[in-house]
């Protein structure tokens, strides 16, 4: 299984070897290839879709890429195996994205709605 990551952060020694387990079913593993890319666009090109088998990501940016390719699907097959920080990342001069989340975020929290919107965009619970 060839998967693309777009940070090379994300990569740690024995990683590839972990996800084989996690991602196989009882003791057979899957043979997991991790291969950086220079930008996650390059995933979701033709190219990309005939080269990767997944994009390989933190909840929070994949549900950013999968709202902008809504032809791609966010799944989180890890559960609570894996852990990683909450982030979420934007381009410094997009005034009204950051006004628009920012905003979104105000009125979530003040709702009392943020959790159960976090377990279902970013957890994908039901």
């Amino acid at each position: 299984m060839a998967l693309a990551v777009g940070d090379d952060q994300l990569i740690s020694p024995g990683l590839e070897d972990q996800l084989g387990l996690m991602l196989g079913s009882g003791n057979q593993p899957v043979a997991v290839d991790l291969q950086v890319i220079g930008h996650r666009q390059t995933f979701f090109s033709p190219a990309g879709q005939g080269r990767f088998d997944g994009l390989l990501t933190n909840a929070e940016s994949g549900a950013a890429w999968a709202v902008l390719h809504l032809h791609s699907s966010l799944i989180t097959p890890f559960d609570k195996g894996l852990s990683g920080e909450l982030l979420l990342m934007m381009a410094s001069n997009n005034t009204y994205l950051r006004r628009y989340v920012n905003g979104w975020l105000s009125q979530a929290i003040a709702r009392g709605g943020f959790q159960r919107l976090f377990d279902h965009w970013i957890l994908q619970k039901s």
